[in-house]
């Protein structure tokens, strides 16, 4: 038998919230996702986390606030027991609790390599069969700075939804994903045939000018990745090389890239070096982020583009 999450009313104080434990990190920030690239560079600021009872004051806040607070038109249960609800008849496993909810810093979206960020998210994880599961990430807590004398603190803010998707797992191992997009399609997208989930397509590419470049001459390279695919990814894993040519008279170039792509689009950026030998080569390598969301790709064979740029029996300028 099912026990039915606990009921609590709902509350709408801010509180601040003690933070004890601390969490250091830095990463390259990016703005927005329109414009990440791999050069943009900032420092991510600490990262606490509460104590004891400022976490289970965080996970109460998101389950008792109603679901018409988080998404317009839904009825005003709880968010506990709204899932209860539309999940809940159409659950093909019974465990003695419907829902795990757990406390977890969140993902910065707007950051060029995945990092902590200034909030903390609810996650709730809900099996549905065997093979499936319901995973929600609900954005519970900011973090206020450091003011004068003051410590950084946390405080309540309106829960809203960082993330909603449907696990396809294998016992703990999971396979795929799938986007939902409100909480009034969750309960019919969640029990959707698995050979209906859209999937990702990564395509790399290169382009350069001038098209055949001597010895001397500036070359400037693009390097693109496009989702040919028909979902979302949350971080594609770009690693870029140009061997044998622009640091310290011939030492590799590297450079690693996390950028944010919806179904269709692309995401570019640009490397001018010289010519420093006839020949050059240019690598650009892309897989979906390992330790995020699990996408499946429909063509995993094209992960990589390589070219050859130069012509050896051309004199240098």
């Amino acid at each position: 038998m099912t026990t039915k999450p606990r009921r609590s009313a709902p509350s709408y104080a801010i509180f601040v919230i003690a933070a004890t434990a601390v969490v250091a990190g830095s990463a390259r920030a990016a703005g927005d996702a329109r414009a990440q690239t791999p050069d943009s560079t900032a420092p991510i600021g600490r990262q606490l986390m509460p104590g004891i009872e400022g976490q289970q004051r965080i996970l109460q806040h998101v389950r008792s606030t109603p679901a018409s607070a988080i998404e317009r038109g839904l009825p005003g249960l709880t968010l506990d027991d709204y899932l209860f609800a539309s999940l809940g008849p159409g659950l093909d496993v019974h465990l003695p609790q419907f829902a795990a909810w757990s406390l977890m810093p969140c993902d910065d979206p707007h950051r060029a390599v995945p990092g902590i960020g200034d909030d903390l998210c609810v996650e709730a994880r809900i099996q549905i069969s065997a093979d499936r599961q319901a995973h929600l990430t609900i954005v519970g807590a900011t973090i206020l700075a450091a003011n004068g004398g003051a410590a950084a603190r946390w405080v309540l803010v309106p829960p809203q939804i960082r993330d909603m998707h449907i696990d396809r797992v294998d016992g703990l191992r999971e396979l795929d994903s799938l986007d939902v997009a409100s909480l009034a399609q969750l309960a019919d997208v969640a029990h959707r045939p698995f050979d209906q989930w859209p999937t990702v397509d990564l395509v790399p590419a290169i382009r350069w000018t001038p098209a055949t470049p001597v010895v001397g001459d500036s070359v400037r390279f693009t390097f693109q990745v496009r989702n040919a695919g028909a979902r979302a990814i949350d971080r594609a894993w770009v690693s870029t090389l140009i061997g044998g040519c622009c640091i310290d008279g011939g030492r590799d170039l590297r450079k690693e890239w996390f950028p944010h792509l919806a179904a269709g689009q692309s995401a570019e950026f640009e490397v001018t070096v010289r010519m420093t030998a006839p020949q050059l080569m240019a690598v650009i390598h892309v897989t979906p982020a390992r330790g995020l969301k699990v996408v499946h790709e429909s063509n995993d064979a094209n992960h990589e583009f390589v070219a050859v740029v130069g012509d050896p029996g051309r004199p240098p300028r």
